[in-house]
């Protein structure tokens, strides 16, 4: 009986030191009978005191700021919901509402490429952040048509410079065949030549 009551006695103190509000809870806290003898009934309404401070605690603890933004309540002007606000129903949607149109997305990277590269040299230092910075604004320009959902846009660019040579880009991947699709764009000048390749990948 003396190590419960130890056990219970010191599991009541540490609690009301972490809850914040001892001033309202020690005139709740029960006491012995008996000449500080533990019988059951002791025991069990220690036991109901201890459950109801650490539900107490559990709760100023969940009231806090905490670090994540979907508990910093500064970051919106109203509370956030973490019981629904993540809840999403699966749609089991296998095949894409659209797809990108082939037609629209050719006359994107064409009139892109002849605005960026007509005044263009060859240069051997600047081709990677060239290259580079063509598939990133190509990337933006097809995403604002707006890009349909669920698809993955992936740009490749094969830039280099122009010396009368003949030239074959080729690629290879896995498939699929009903649902995804590629558009490739090609321009030259008299110094440089670039062909770009847009991937549109559907993720079930």
């Amino acid at each position: 009986m003396s190590s419960r009551r130890t056990a219970s006695m010191s599991t009541s103190t540490s609690l009301l030191n972490s809850s914040g509000s001892g001033k309202e809870l020690r005139s709740h806290i029960p006491s012995l009978s008996d000449g500080g003898r533990m019988s059951l009934k002791d025991i069990m309404i220690w036991r109901q005191f201890t459950r109801n401070l650490k539900l107490r605690v559990q709760s100023k603890q969940f009231e806090k700021r905490s670090f994540c933004w979907w508990d910093n309540k500064s970051l919106s002007g109203s509370t956030v919901n973490r019981e629904t606000a993540f809840e999403v129903e699966p749609t089991y949607k296998m095949d894409p509402e659209r797809k990108p149109s082939d037609t629209r997305c050719k006359a994107i990277i064409d009139e892109y490429l002849q605005q960026r590269l007509t005044e263009v040299a060859y240069e051997s230092a600047n081709v990677k952040s060239l290259s580079g910075e063509i598939a990133d604004q190509i990337k933006t320009r097809l995403k604002s048509i707006p890009w349909p959902p669920r698809y993955k846009c992936v740009c490749y660019v094969s830039l280099g410079q122009k010396t009368g040579q003949g030239l074959c880009v080729s690629s290879m991947c896995a498939w699929d065949s009903t649902n995804d699709s590629y558009i490739t764009c090609s321009y030259q000048n008299s110094s440089i030549f670039c062909v770009v390749t847009v991937f549109a990948v559907y993720h079930e």
